[in-house]
Formats: C-alpha cells, structure tokens, sequence
C-alpha cells in the first residue's frame, strides 16, 4: 500500500480496522460506506443474482452520512423560510435597502437568516454524533465477519465443514449478548450454506434470510441510539438553565435585528409579545425536518420515502421470482414474525421509525423485493471522490 494511501481497497479485515480508527466521523462514515460496498462486492460471485445486507448497508451508511455532515441545515433555511414567523420578521427588510446608500448600516436578511439558523447549529452537533455513534458500533460489529466470510467463500474451493464452524464460532455480537450472537451466527451460517446449493430458489431464500437475520441484529444494535438520535432536543439538555439561554440567544438575535431595520423599535415590541409563539415554531421546524431526515433513505436509483410501501425496484412484480414461493421453512417463520404485511407487501410502510416493530417490517419487504436489485452494487462515491479520500480529506461538492 502507498504511504499516501489512506485505506487499501478492496477492504478487508486488516482495512476494517483501520477505517474504525479514523478520528474525523465525517471521513470515517465515508470510508465505512466504501466498505460495505467493497465487501458485497467480494460476494457476488457466491451470491449469484442476489446481493447480500452488505450492499443495503451501502446506502444506509451513505444516507447517515448526509446526516452527519450536517446536510440537514439546507432543509432547516427551506423551512425557515417558509415558516410565517420567519416571513413576519424579514418584512421590514424590504425596505431597509433604500438606506443604505447614504451610510446607514444595516442587517442584511441573508445575516439574519444565517444567525436564525445558527440556533441550530447545537441540536445539528448532537444528532451527527448520535448518527455517527450508530454508523461505528454496527461496522465494528458486523465489518469483521463480513470480511471474514468473504475471505472464506471467496477461496478457490468451497468451504470445509470444520472451516464454516471455526469461522462461526469467531461471530460473537460486539456486547457478548448471547441472543445477538446466536442470532448473527445463524445468520452468518445460511451465507455459508450457499456455496453447496445448486438450487438459484434456495439460495434466494437462505441469502434473505441471513440478511434478515443479521438485519434484526443491527436494528436492536442501533434502537437506542435512533432513539437518542430522534429525540435529540432543539435545547440543549446539559446547559444550565437550557430553555431560558436559548430564549435568551434569541432574544439577542432580535434585538440586533431589530436595531438595524428601519421603525425597529416597534418591530421588536411586537416581536416580544410573540417570542414564545417564535421559539415553538423553531422547535416545530426541527421535529419536522427530523421525522423527515428519519424516514428517508437515499438510493441508487432513488430516495425512498420509508413512511410509504416498499416499491419494486424496477417497477415490475413485487418479489423476484425466486423469492415470490417460499419454502424454507426458517425463513417462513422469520416473516412471519417480521412481516406485518402478510407476505403482501402491502402495509410496509413505517411511521415511527423509532418503532422496532415498525423498522423491521420495512426492512425485510425492502430486503425481498430488492434483493435481486444489481444496481444496490453501485460504487456509492466516484474514483475522483475515493481519490481524496484516500489522501485522508473529505471530498467537496455533494456526497
């Protein structure tokens, strides 16, 4: 590996390790998403049509990382400026551009706008390090094997029987909880059951159900920090006196404004009748670019809005044709205890994302009819993206 080169490629479990390491959250989420993609690529060949939770976690991890890099704040100025509160205030500033001609200084609004979105700046530090926090426990606890299971099933003969049961006995959940673990390794065991079917159905349904299996895993892996990370206050609850130093912030963003508006004394007094109606209307934008932010998902082909059905991915049959007849008896009994939609697929979609029950029931409809979905492989960054990356920076423009 060059010096100058930050992660080898394609990553393995020495790259694993590495990545796990990296200080900056922002590069590190870059380089985990990178990952994944890397590890279901060196899975295809055994996989066959079918792509594994690795290529899921692509996106996934690709759609945190929007989150961690604080892409929320463009939503935040959208809906700020929509809101009435935000238009009643930047009225005044229409006129105020007639001053300025003979010396007056003024506020422009694009400042004000800036310094009312700067109220966000503490809620946005918090969520990215709830997101980052979820990104890193699930790479280090499911990276690992999946690196390990693709350096066994990628070897030039299938796996021994005494291979498969030294590697499964390696699979172990990050906390030593013995239901994840046995969990993950039965999951782990139908990717290693693959090689030695001849059947494309039968290897559909085990590869759905591993997925599922070590899906349900990560899920309950990351319930409390979703949970932290939807709840994430727009005050902040570690200052003393939260609510009332942010009324406070506030109040000192108005006074400015309100200094530098022509006739901004009355403007002021009438804005502090309705300062509390102001502060929960910015409490009101945050919930709802939050729910939004949650219920999201950024896709090869699309962002998928996971309040609604899981769609086909090619607008054709629901499930592919190897996975539209079950037969695997395990596999029946894991939907039937995720599925709420009945095999339909109808019903998938969630509204509380901080449901379990809710997230599940998407996911494994997602994992069925997308599971056939070759451009899940898409390379999640470009060469030239990589390129910096690999020189320890995070790439410009749009990720």
């Amino acid at each position: 590996m060059s010096p100058a080169m930050l992660v080898s490629r394609p990553v393995g479990l020495a790259e694993i390790d590495v990545i796990a390491t990296i200080p900056n959250q922002v590069l590190r989420n870059l380089w985990i998403t990178t990952a994944y993609h890397d590890l279901a690529l060196s899975l295809r060949a055994v996989l066959g049509a079918n792509v594994s939770w690795c290529a899921f976690a692509t996106w996934a991890s690709k759609t945190a990382g929007a989150s961690i890099r604080g892409e929320i704040l463009s939503q935040l100025r959208d809906e700020l400026r929509a809101s009435p509160a935000f238009q009643a205030l930047a009225a005044p500033a229409a006129s105020s551009h007639l001053l300025s001609g003979v010396g007056v200084h003024l506020w422009p609004l694009s400042r004000f706008e800036d310094r009312m979105l700067g109220l966000f700046d503490g809620p946005i530090r918090r969520l990215s390090a709830h997101i980052a926090e979820g990104n890193l426990n699930v790479f280090c606890e499911l990276g690992p094997p999946f690196a390990a299971l693709a350096a066994l099933l990628g070897g030039a003969a299938p796996p021994t029987a005494d291979q498969i049961d030294s590697f499964l006995s390696g699979v172990r959940a990050i906390d030593g909880d013995a239901e994840a673990t046995t969990r993950l390794r039965a999951g782990f065991g139908h990717y290693c059951a693959v090689p030695s079917l001849a059947d494309p159905a039968a290897v559909a349904e085990h590869t759905l159900l591993a997925s599922g299996l070590i899906g349900l895993t990560e899920q309950i892996r990351l319930q409390p920090v979703i949970r932290a990370a939807l709840d994430t206050p727009f005050e902040d609850p570690g200052a003393a006196g939260a609510g009332s130093n942010l009324e406070a912030e506030l109040g000192s963003l108005l006074t400015g404004w309100a200094g530098a508006i022509p006739d901004g004394r009355s403007v002021l007094s009438d804005l502090d009748r309705h300062r509390g109606e102001l502060l929960r209307e910015l409490q009101a934008i945050w919930r709802r670019v939050l729910t939004r932010l949650f219920l999201t998902i950024r896709m090869p082909d699309q962002p998928l809005a996971l309040s609604r059905d899981v769609p086909s991915p090619d607008g054709g049959a629901r499930w592919p044709a190897d996975l539209a007849r079950l037969r695997l008896a395990d596999l029946i009994a894991f939907l039937d205890a995720q599925d709420r939609t009945g095999g339909t697929g109808m019903g998938s979609g969630a509204q509380d994302w901080a449901d379990l029950d809710q997230r599940m029931n998407y996911i494994v409809n997602l994992f069925r009819s997308w599971q056939q979905h070759a451009r899940l492989l898409t390379p999640p960054f470009s060469d030239a993206q990589i390129a910096v990356m690999q020189s320890g920076r995070v790439p410009d423009g749009p990720l």
